[in-house]
C-alpha cells in the first residue's frame, strides 16, 4: 500500500491484496455496494469486464450487490452485451461524445451522490 504525491496533493494507490475478501465482506455488513462502469463503444471488452465483476465480486466474493454500465452514446453493441452479461444498463445522452468521459458526470453520479466510502473510477483507451 502506498501513495504517490503530486503537485496537487496525495493520490492513494492500493493493491487488491491489501483488501482480503473476508475482511471486505465483514466491513461491508448490510451496506449495498454498486459498481458503476462508464463505457462508450466498448463492445469488444465490456462482456469480459461485466463477467469478471459478476462472477468474482458479486458471485465468489459476495461484496458487490449491483453492477451498472453507463453507456455514453455507444454506436456499437456495448449496451446489449452488458445487459446480456447481467449488468443493468443506464443510457446516457452521449452529449460528451468526443470528450474524455467522466464517471462523476454520468447518471450513476447523480443516482448515488458522493459520500464517505464512495469511490469513482474510470478508464480511457489510448
Amino acid at each position: 500500500m502506498g501513495a504517490v504525491t503530486s503537485t496537487r496533493g496525495a493520490i492513494a494507490s492500493f493493491d487488491h491484496r491489501d483488501f482480503p475478501v473476508a475482511l471486505v465482506r465483514e466491513l461491508k455488513g448490510a451496506a449495498r455496494v454498486s459498481v458503476c462502469i462508464p463505457a462508450r463503444d466498448e463492445a469488444a471488452t465490456v462482456g469480459r469486464v461485466v463477467a469478471t465483476v459478476r462472477d468474482g465480486l458479486m458471485g465468489r466474493a459476495g461484496v458487490v450487490d449491483e453492477l451498472v454500465v453507463v453507456d455514453d452514446g455507444s454506436l456499437d453493441a456495448t449496451a446489449t452485451i452488458a445487459e446480456r452479461g447481467g449488468a443493468r444498463v443506464v443510457r446516457s445522452s452521449g452529449a460528451t461524445r468526443g470528450a474524455v468521459p467522466s464517471a462523476r458526470a454520468t447518471p450513476c453520479a447523480r443516482a448515488w451522490p458522493r459520500r464517505a466510502g464512495t469511490s469513482w473510477s474510470s478508464s480511457t483507451r489510448t
